[in-house]
Formats: C-alpha cells, sequence, structure tokens
C-alpha cells in the first residue's frame, strides 16, 4: 500500500491539474475525476480529505502559496516608496483579478482559519519588503498588513466597492490610483486630497 504522504500528493497534484484546466471553476471539479486522475479510489481521497470543499482550500491555498512565495513585483525605476508600494499592490491586484475564484478561495481560507503562515501574512511580508528594504520590522509589517487587509476587502467586495466607494474595480487604471493613494496614506507620503 502507498504511503499516506505519496497518496496525498497525488491527491493535491490531480486537483491542482483539474482546478487550472477548470479555470479556477471549482464547481466543474468533481471528486471522481480527481480520483481517476490521481489513480486512487473516491474513498481514498474522502478518507484523506473528507469533503470536496477542504480538498479544493487545500489546493488553492497551496497554488497561491506558491505564486506568493515565486512573486518578482516589476517596479519603475527611481519611483518613490510608495509608488513602488502601489504599483507593487496593483500586480498582485491584477493577479486577483484574473484568478478570481481561487483568489476568493484563498482568501476567505484565511479569514476563516488564521496562521501565521498562512497566504495573507506571506502576501504582507512581500509588501513589507516593499515598504521597508532593509527587513521586516514591526512598523513595516503593521503598513504591509493594512495593505493587504485594504486590498483584499476590496477585491472581495469588488462588485459594490464603486457604489460603496466610487472606485470601479474592473477599471484597471481606477483600481491602481486607489491602491497608489492607499500606499501614499501608508507611508505618509500624499496628503488627503479628498
Amino acid at each position: 500500500m502507498e504511503n499516506a504522504e505519496r497518496s496525498t500528493e497525488r491527491i493535491l497534484q490531480a486537483a491542482e491539474g483539474l482546478i487550472l484546466e477548470s479555470d479556477g471553476d471549482t464547481e466543474r471539479v468533481t471528486i471522481r475525476q480527481i480520483a481517476e486522475r490521481a489513480n486512487i479510489s473516491v474513498g481514498l481521497v474522502n478518507y484523506y480529505f473528507s469533503s470536496k470543499a477542504k480538498l479544493i482550500e487545500a489546493c488553492v491555498q497551496r497554488m497561491i502559496g506558491g505564486v506568493v512565495g515565486s512573486f518578482v513585483p516589476k517596479l519603475p525605476p527611481d519611483a518613490g516608496r510608495a509608488e513602488c508600494l502601489g504599483k507593487v499592490a496593483a500586480q498582485v491586484a491584477d493577479y486577483l483579478d484574473q484568478h478570481s475564484q481561487i483568489s476568493r478561495i484563498s482568501i476567505l481560507g484565511d479569514l476563516n482559519a488564521p496562521s501565521a503562515r498562512d497566504n495573507t501574512i506571506g502576501t504582507t511580508r512581500g509588501f513589507s519588503k516593499t515598504v521597508s528594504p532593509g527587513g521586516e520590522d514591526a512598523e513595516s509589517m503593521i503598513r504591509s498588513f493594512c495593505l493587504t487587509a485594504v486590498l483584499q476587502s476590496a477585491f472581495l467586495r469588488k462588485d459594490v466597492l464603486k457604489d460603496c466607494i466610487g472606485v470601479d474595480w474592473a477599471d484597471v487604471t481606477q483600481r491602481e490610483a486607489f491602491l497608489l493613494r492607499v500606499s501614499g496614506w501608508l507611508l505618509n507620503e500624499q496628503k488627503d486630497n479628498a
């Protein structure tokens, strides 16, 4: 009999492949498809993950974790810290928007089961490198956490954001301007022009 770790890995890889093939539409992915692709019984998939929702969340967290860990932002030369931070946030927002379904699962998963190693904290650590290139000091982590929270909240509320605060998330220019403004406030490099 195959060991549990290998079986779990085969299940995760099969599910990740199917999630990607369905463009993140996890409703189209079934346990039976995952089991067939992993060459494992449906019962074994259920034994290791107890529900489709738990399996999908584990896959999505792993997928997003890989993206967060390998993300290298494109920064404008000679830009100030606030502009750099806003541009990095805009690039993250673009990813969230392009991978809407899996991003939503990841964010909600972090909110439901927070951990010091989840994707929210990974994103916060990534932003802190732009806030304070010297390291993750407490102040840069707080500012970065605030930006992460604003970004996640705006993404989750993107369908009502325009009505609530006048920012059309679907308009990339408005989205970037919003994130540049928030970054300026967080780094005390922009005055309130409202």
